[in-house]
């Protein structure tokens, strides 16, 4: 009798099961912008379209589409369309002048603007010391160079980059990057634009804005790591190195900011979601450009490796 009562219980409480569906609004596609640029290269946008998630299969290339370029508000030049849903300009892009892009696709007007900041020319490279870090919570060691170097911010609020070049004979026209780290400051103390909402990775993206220290002149520290083996592949590859410090715009640096907390939050199913930053009116993406200045720097010489 038992046995009968616990089937007819277990039976009692599957049928109990209802399937309830969920409802998703059809929301319309909308044109998405890549269009990340720098001073001395031509403007290259790809349009795309976005769609809803689960179905990425329906992702397609934006072609032949009539896109304007302004500069400084005055008509400038229809993009070339190439393949593939990527337009070029004829002409580089120059520091210190305002971008405009207009067109339309998927019925629904696009435009977007950036101001391509001034250069911010480095004064010096001040000292490149020898040193080691701790890279993990068990304290594992690993050999890092300390770097100083000076420049002067400019008025205004501005946002910058730092990124190392590697340069040698078997690949002359590359650039890797080294792993970079934060010497001076506290990476989440920072106005990032990003809150409080993700573990970040503060070892990859060396991105800082300039509050802390506005309209003067500033000697910022970073560091980077190095193996061994690296330093012997640079010797055996005759490799120089250069440091790019690249001034943003703020739209490219929030847009970068909230792109890498929603790369390093997608998987992780307790996480507070993260909305990427867009500077498109009536689609998504960016439209938005960045200066670079260069300076040679010896790394191999700091390391006794010349």
């Amino acid at each position: 009798m038992k046995n009968i009562l616990t089937i007819i219980l277990l039976f009692a409480l599957f049928s109990c099961e209802k399937t309830i569906p969920i409802e998703i609004d059809n929301v319309e596609p909308r044109p998405v912008v890549n269009g990340m640029f720098e001073n001395g290269k031509p403007l290259k946008v790809e349009l795309s379209n976005s769609v809803l998630v689960g179905n990425e299969g329906d992702i397609g290339n934006l072609e032949n589409i009539d896109i304007e370029l302004f500069t400084n508000d005055t008509f400038q030049e229809q993009l070339i369309y190439e393949s593939d849903g990527n337009y070029y300009s004829s002409n580089a892009m120059e520091a210190g002048n305002n971008y405009r892009i207009e067109f339309n696709a998927l019925h629904k007007n696009i435009s977007a603007s950036s101001y391509l900041p001034d250069s911010v020319p480095i004064i010096r490279i001040d000292s490149i010391v020898p040193t080691t870090i701790s890279v993990d919570q068990f304290g594992a060691i690993e050999s890092a160079l300390g770097i100083t170097f000076t420049f002067d911010d400019l008025p205004g609020n501005h946002y910058y980059l730092i990124d190392i070049a590697i340069i040698s004979d078997i690949q002359q026209t590359t650039t890797d990057r080294v792993w970079l780290f934060y010497y001076e400051t506290d990476y989440m103390g920072l106005n990032t634009g990003i809150g409080n909402n993700a573990e970040f990775n503060v070892w990859e993206y060396l991105r800082f804005p300039d509050e802390e220290f506005n309209n003067s002149r500033k000697t910022y520290k970073f560091g980077i790591v190095y193996e061994e083996y690296d330093v012997d592949e640079w010797v055996e590859q005759n490799a120089r190195f250069e440091l790019y410090f690249y001034a943003l715009d703020p739209d490219l640096y929030l847009y970068l900011q909230t792109r890498d907390v929603f790369w390093n939050t997608n998987e992780d199913f307790f996480a507070e979601s993260a909305n990427i930053h867009t500077n498109i009116n009536g689609g998504l993406g960016i439209f938005a450009g960045a200066t670079l200045v260069k300076k040679e720097i010896d790394l191999l010489g700091a390391i006794g490796k010349e």
